[in-house]
């Protein structure tokens, strides 16, 4: 039973990778400035460079300026915080539901058949 529900899972998952990988992404490009700015003179551990400024992207018409002169609540109800300083969907997100879902299900099979 458990080896046949994880290679369905596992063959739905390789199915769908393409799919998730891209919106994913498209989440990142999204909310971030991806491109590639070192700044100079300074790397990690292993030369790789750093990147420089914020990358964090802002809604349109929004300027770091104007999102600091205004109070937490106004950013609130105007829907203006970045959302780059959201947490990302984990990228099964619906393949968990799922599996919560087949669990909860068999739980309550198991609870009906000691009824009877």
């Amino acid at each position: 039973m458990i080896k046949k529900l994880f290679a369905k899972i596992m063959k739905k998952m390789k199915a769908d990778k393409p799919k998730i990988m891209k919106r994913q992404m498209d989440l990142l490009k999204e909310r971030y400035d991806l491109s590639d700015k070192p700044a100079e003179g300074l790397t990690m551990s292993r030369g790789k460079p750093v990147q420089k400024g914020v990358r964090v992207k802002l809604p349109k018409g929004m300027t770091w300026d104007k999102l600091a002169s205004m109070t937490p609540e106004e950013i609130h109800e105007k829907g203006l915080f970045p959302k780059g300083f959201m947490p990302l969907p984990h990228p099964n997100f619906n393949i968990i539901q799922g599996l919560e879902l087949a669990e909860q299900e068999k739980k309550d099979l198991v609870a009906f058949l000691r009824t009877l």
